[in-house]
């Protein structure tokens, strides 16, 4: 099988209407303006107070090391790796895997890899919550995550140019074969 893994940083998306969203049965929902109401932006407001764990937003460098390490746990946890795009605050992995693979474990295992890379990378550096405290560690993914299939070759070279141009200005990318970092 392969597919589109999309996640996003801690903290920058907090679900408003406007930018749109995969529900949880795969459906693309806010792709309408007219269907949903705008963002409610007392409502973004309030749910960042609400955060325990500051923003998450990934420097280049930190993009390079998400790049380098997906390759290794690729290679460690047996999918194919075809692309990936990371900007400050997403990130975006075409894979391919055997069609049975449990996709909601394959994802912990990606994000809790990264995370613990992207936690040692800091080294030192305390993390501080919204209200100034100091935390013990840095929160780096939600739990929310998008997964779709991409079944044919048209698709997949789509979402590979789609990587490669780098939807976001300022994408770190790799794509397999590219010769990329």
């Amino acid at each position: 099988m392969i597919g589109l893994l999309t996640w996003t940083t801690w903290g920058t998306w907090l679900g408003e209407p406007a930018r749109g969203w995969i529900d949880r049965g795969g459906v693309l929902r806010g792709d309408d303006p007219g269907a949903l109401p705008g963002p409610d932006e007392e409502a973004s407001r309030k749910r960042r107070r609400g955060l325990k764990w500051p923003a998450a937003m990934l420097t280049a460098d930190q993009r390079r090391l998400i790049i380098k390490d997906l390759r290794r746990i690729a290679e460690l946890r047996r999918f194919e790796l075809m692309g990936l795009a990371a900007t400050e605050n997403c990130v975006r992995v075409l894979l391919a895997c055997d069609d049975d693979r449990d996709i909601e474990r394959l994802v912990q295992l990606i994000k809790g890899a990264l995370s613990r890379m992207l936690t040692v990378a800091a080294g030192d550096a305390p993390a501080s919550s919204p209200g100034g405290g100091s935390l013990v560690h840095h929160k780096w993914w939600p739990r929310h995550y998008s997964f779709l299939r991409v079944g044919d070759q048209p698709a997949q070279k789509a979402i590979v140019e789609t990587l490669r141009t780098g939807a976001d200005a300022g994408a770190t990318v790799w794509i397999a074969g590219s010769g990329g970092e």
